[in-house]
């Protein structure tokens, strides 16, 4: 149905709706092309296209009409799934309605010399619609249908099932059940219809005005014939003695069921219409003593009537005051009720005032064990702390008591060492110049002996666990290791001026002379070289082996929680850069470039890539909402070589909250993994995908993943090993990030 407001086709304003049916609709319209002239709008809702075409056929037989009673349709257009047709409005009211007042008010229909003026302008329009070629049938008359103005004018309107007398009727187009009584058996049943089918339905409409009963209905009086009795349907003059006998007989012929009995055409009516005599003496005589009787008959009925409507008065003051009573009754019972619901009412909020109170004391019960609790927990916290402190001075106590004991040791040593040097010195006379020299060497080697032993703890309290098993391995002595360079310079000194025991027995002086020869200054110069070598050789030795084990301990904090293969022995294999990765975290709207994997908790970041050579980025992790296991970047991305890659791009991934962790599976592949979603897609957990995809993909991890952001690079640098020049498997690593608030 339309809106009031609505313009059609730019030239029709709809102003109301005045009838709404099934098959249609019609409306008060202004036609603002023609001076806002009124006009009537009917819309017509087709579920057939068979339909709209037969509907376009008869708008255009209609718009040819001119006819004094016949209304002008000025135009017919479809608009959206309806079809329209504008006709000219005619102001007035229908007979049904003026006929219904008419009742009302006098209690007697209308006067039959009227009628048959308005029969005589109906038949001539029909005449008129007969005379078109084709002949067009009406098919719808009824005192509805028919307007009355104010000038007296009578109208034949609503054209909406008008048709050609060739064209069937369609059971599917039938009338309210209602207004069925003025339709012909043949157009209920299907059938082809003509003038006799209008003359029919005109026949019916002056039953109607002239009686004030609608005639009956057509198929009930099939169905009477039938059965071998008569029709039912009584002559006009025997309900309003008024009408002329002549009249009611045309009537009655009119509204023959078989169309062959009926007037064969407009013209034909029309003549016998205008032969119909006034009604004589006689019969106005036979017709008031009718009238009488039937007023006669009324009277009783009405009598009859009054008492019964007195009964029933009678009847109502009883059920009145039952009523009344029995509300009394409700009224009582509803105090009542309402009364036990108060107390009921009071009853349960006391009851929750106790449960509520019951739950305070509980809630605070549980909060006190809770807290009791909590001492409980802080207490033996505390006490395992005491323990601890007292199990880490225990260890300490004793790291001093080996540091006393290790240095008593080394000073046992010393003092073997200068007894060593006594008895040598005892043995061999030196020149007094050599044995000055001897004298301020052996302090020296002293002060050095002195000076290593302090730096060997200071390097004993850091070294890095597993240095000294390396030196076991490496093939030095425990002692050596422990030994300083002066004590190691000394014991040389000592193997090279001990005397072989058959020297002990006095000797000749050239002999002795000879001997003193080994501590000339080129010796002496000799062994401090040697000495200088080992100290070099050493530091060569122990700085690779301590910056290795640096470099070890910052890759296992750097490397993912996946197991890394190791590279293997073969000349083929090398170790080359494939990717680097690091964080953007956005703080107070401030963008921090992070390379560690910790970031602040509950803020936004970013992942940012830069691949060595294009490739495409696979990324696998756990949707936030639906908790599944998704994969991101569908069908992967395409990086290109040295360019930054930034996820997501124009989002941000909100971190978690304090002590959780966030897991990235990332796949890096040379090629398009086309099956990548399919595969994960399979997957129940990320484990599972993972090893799915190493395993189908045949997908390695890196060699290692160094950590380059104290180099200058912001970066984790991602390194595998490539077998020759050409073979470039997938990547698989993790991403483990943890959340903090420092």
């Amino acid at each position: 149905m339309l809106a009031n407001g609505t313009l059609l086709q730019t030239r029709y304003l709809i102003k109301r709706c005045l009838t709404y049916g099934d098959t249609g609709a019609v409306y008060e319209a202004e036609a603002i092309h023609l001076g806002h002239r009124p006009v009537a709008v009917k819309e017509f809702f087709f579920q057939q296209e068979s339909l709209r075409e037969q509907f376009q056929q008869e708008a255009v037989m209609l718009v040819r009409l001119r006819h004094d009673a016949l209304p002008k349709v000025s135009d017919y257009f479809a608009e959206g799934d309806s079809d329209y047709l504008v006709v000219e409005s005619i102001p007035g009211r229908d007979l049904d309605v003026v006929l219904k007042e008419k009742l009302k008010t006098e209690g007697t229909p209308f006067d039959w010399q009227q009628v048959v003026k308005w029969a005589d302008r109906l038949l001539e329009a029909l005449e008129y619609l007969d005379s078109q070629s084709p002949p067009i049938i009406h098919r719808d008359i009824k005192p509805q249908n028919l307007k009355l103005t104010s000038q007296g004018d009578l109208f034949l309107v609503d054209f909406g099932f008008a048709t050609h007398p060739s064209t069937p009727a369609k059971p599917g187009r039938n009338f309210p059940a209602n207004l069925l009584n003025y339709a012909p058996p043949e157009q209920m049943n299907g059938a082809a219809t003509d003038v006799r089918s209008d003359l029919y339905s005109l026949g019916a409409t002056l039953h109607h005005l002239l009686t004030g009963e609608v005639p009956d209905h057509a198929k009930v009086r099939e169905e009477v014939i039938r059965y071998r009795v008569p029709d039912p349907l009584p002559f006009v003059h025997e309900l309003n003695p008024q009408v002329p006998k002549a009249l009611a007989e045309l009537i009655v012929r009119s509204l023959a069921l078989d169309p062959e009995q009926r007037y064969q055409s407009a013209t034909a009516m029309r003549a016998a219409l205008r032969q119909v005599p006034p009604a004589t003496e006689e019969e106005l005589t036979s017709l008031e003593r009718l009238e009488a009787e039937r007023r006669q008959q009324q009277e009783l009925h009405r009598r009859q009537l009054e008492e019964v409507r007195r009964e029933q008065e009678m009847l109502a003051e009883c059920e009145r005051q039952e009523a009344e009573q029995r509300k009394q009754e409700e009224d009582e019972l509803r105090r009542q009720e309402e009364l036990r619901g108060r107390q009921l009412e009071q009853e349960r909020q006391r009851q929750q005032a106790a449960a509520e109170f019951e739950q305070h004391e509980a809630v605070q019960r549980r909060q006190a064990e809770q807290r009791l609790m909590a001492e409980q927990r802080r207490q033996e916290e505390e006490n395992r702390h005491r323990a601890s402190r007292q199990r880490e001075l225990e260890r300490q106590r004793k790291q001093a008591e080996e540091r006393r004991l290790q240095q008593q040791q080394r000073q046992r040593e010393v003092e073997k060492q200068r007894q060593a040097e006594a008895r040598v010195a005892e043995r061999i006379p030196f020149e007094p110049e050599h044995a000055e020299k001897l004298s301020q060497k052996t302090q020296t080697v002293r002060e050095e002996s002195e000076f290593e032993r302090k730096r060997k703890e200071k390097r004993e309290r850091q070294v890095q666990p597993g240095q000294l098993a390396r030196m076991d391995a490496a093939g030095i002595s425990p002692n050596v290791a422990g030994m300083s360079l002066g004590a190691i310079a000394l014991e040389s000194l000592v193997i090279e001026s001990a005397p072989d025991p058959a020297m002990a027995e006095p000797s000749p002086a050239p002999e002795r002379k000879r001997r003193t020869l080994k501590f000339t200054s080129p010796r002496v110069f000799w062994v401090a070289g040697a000495v200088a070598v080992l100290t070099v050789s050493l530091i060569f030795w122990l700085w690779p082996q301590r910056g290795n084990e640096a470099a070890s301990h910052s890759s296992k904090q750097l490397q993912p929680s996946s197991p890394l293969p190791v590279a293997s022995a073969s000349p083929k294999v090398e170790s080359a850069e494939q990717l680097q990765y690091w964080f953007e975290q956005f703080i107070s709207g401030q963008a921090l470039t992070v390379t560690k994997h910790e970031l602040a908790a509950e803020q936004e970041f970013k992942l940012h890539f830069k691949p060595r050579e294009d490739g495409y980025l696979h990324l696998l992790a756990l949707d936030g909402i639906s908790g599944q296991l998704t994969a991101f970047l569908p069908g992967g991305a395409k990086l290109s070589a040295g360019r930054d890659f930034v996820f997501p791009n124009g989002q941000r991934i909100r971190g978690l909250a304090n002590g959780e962790q966030l897991r990235f599976t990332v796949l890096w592949s040379r090629q398009r993994i086309e099956n990548f979603d399919a595969l994960v897609g399979q997957a129940k957990s990320q484990p599972e995908a993972i090893k799915m995809i190493s395993t189908q993909l045949s997908a390695i991890s890196p060699s290692n993943i160094e950590d380059f952001s104290g180099r200058g690079t912001p970066a984790q640098i991602v390194n595998s090993v490539v077998n020759g020049k050409e073979s470039h498997p997938p990547l698989i690593f993790d991403i483990n990030l943890n959340f903090t608030r420092n």
